[in-house]
């Protein structure tokens, strides 16, 4: 389904997050349906308005898939890009943390640990380090029944539930893949990275078909022109225009 009145937006980052409003910027699973009737976004790499958050709890690494109004980096674009091309991540404010707590408790932020994703290390495509981790599913119905319970709800997070997925599915399959991936920030980086009682925020990114695999740790390079991907006028960011005041 075609989302009215949305266009899409060329980065950098802030440029794009800039220009719309907030309320609307698409989530991954969005992006994925809107893309089963729009074939020009078939070939359009999206940031989506999902955010990951990595911390820790009880020793173990956790990751946080906010959305958009919860997303730290959209509601701190400036400061989080700033922080990110700097460093690789932004780290939350005590106040992001207060949003964060409040949207779990309020079932709004998917929480899972790390250790319940089966991760593997993949060096021949998603390899520079801190990044190349990632859990590969098949894109049958039987085979996303076969993902663990943490998996799976990642999966849904980033592909939809019921019909969508099943649609969603169904059209990367039909673009000639029958596996795709999720990638996620190695967890021992997670444990160095993290400060103590804090946490870090990366951005998410939809890729086009034909994979079409959901990054929850995006802050790769954009190889035409040599920089960071959120300096990269090749990504875009799907919303509405906010109003003029």
């Amino acid at each position: 389904m075609e989302n009215a009145s949305c266009i899409s937006v060329p980065g950098p980052f802030v440029s794009a997050a800039s220009q719309l409003d907030l309320a609307t910027i698409l989530h991954s699973h969005e992006i994925m349906a809107e893309r089963r009737s729009n074939i020009a976004l078939h070939s359009q790499p999206l940031w989506a308005a999902d955010g990951a958050v990595y911390r820790m709890e009880g020793g173990e690494p956790v990751l946080d898939l906010t959305l958009g109004e919860d997303n730290p980096l959209l509601r701190n674009v400036e400061a989080a890009v700033e922080q990110t091309l700097k460093q690789g991540h932004y780290v939350l404010t005590s106040q992001d943390m207060e949003f964060l707590y409040e949207s779990i408790k309020a079932g709004r932020t998917l929480e899972v640990k790390l250790a319940g994703l089966r991760l593997q290390e993949d060096r021949k495509r998603f390899y520079v380090p801190f990044i190349g981790f990632h859990f590969p599913f098949g894109t049958t119905l039987e085979a996303i029944g076969q993902l663990t319970s943490d998996e799976r709800k990642v999966v849904e997070r980033a592909y939809g539930t019921g019909d969508e997925l099943r649609g969603n599915m169904e059209m990367i399959r039909e673009a000639g893949f029958n596996n795709t991936s999720i990638l996620i920030y190695r967890p021992a980086a997670v444990v160095e990275k993290v400060p103590p009682g804090g946490a870090i925020a990366h951005a998410c990114y939809a890729a086009p078909l034909p994979d079409a695999y959901f990054s929850a740790n995006e802050r790769n390079w954009d190889w035409k022109i040599g920089k960071h991907a959120f300096k990269s006028p090749h990504i875009f960011m799907r919303g509405k225009l906010k109003k003029a005041a």
